[in-house]
């Protein structure tokens, strides 16, 4: 939900994912999840993190970093839980960046696939509803964006999440 469409999605998931993290025994469990993911889906895990925390959108931005930082930041003490997290994920973590830069909209979609969703048109009796792949909606409603601004979000995280992998690194 951090790369979600909607900016009320990803305000509202950034805000949840911290107030989780605040409960030490909930942060140790998600910290050993991820380590037991396989780096795909720690690519995916730790990276829209991370883009969440350079979301374009200010309040988005605002209410993720501090989460971020008090696991991943600067200042985290090299034993603590985070810091080794990041160590052992570092590799993941620039190869979802490099992916969200080069191609957005693919790493849009492996991070939120589209959904198949069922025809609910009547059919007879004893037929066995179709599936069918439903699309983007073809006008965005307020609170969505187009293809276009999609890119461009994702792709601004994505270089805003440059800085913090070459300060990791420096």
């Amino acid at each position: 939900m951090f790369l979600h469409h909607s900016r009320r999605i990803r305000l509202l998931s950034g805000g949840l994912h911290a107030l989780l993290l605040a409960l030490p025994g909930i942060k140790t469990q998600l910290f050993a999840l991820i380590r037991d993911l396989e780096e795909e889906r720690q690519e995916t895990v730790i990276g829209s993190w991370c883009l969440l925390t350079h979301d374009i959108d200010h309040q988005v931005s605002l209410t993720a970093l501090p989460s971020w930082e008090e696991n991943f930041g600067p200042r985290v003490e090299a034993g603590a839980e985070g810091a080794f997290l990041i160590r052992e994920t570092a590799h993941a973590l620039i190869s979802f960046i490099r992916q969200t830069i080069f191609d957005p909209l693919d790493a849009y979609l492996v991070v939120n696939p589209i959904q198949p969703s069922i025809d609910t048109k009547p059919v007879k009796k004893g037929a066995k509803p179709q599936l069918r792949v439903q699309g983007p909606p073809e006008t965005p409603s307020a609170d969505e964006e187009r293809e276009a601004e999609r890119k461009a979000r994702v792709r601004a995280g994505s270089l805003g999440s440059v800085k913090y992998v070459l300060g990791m690194f420096g």
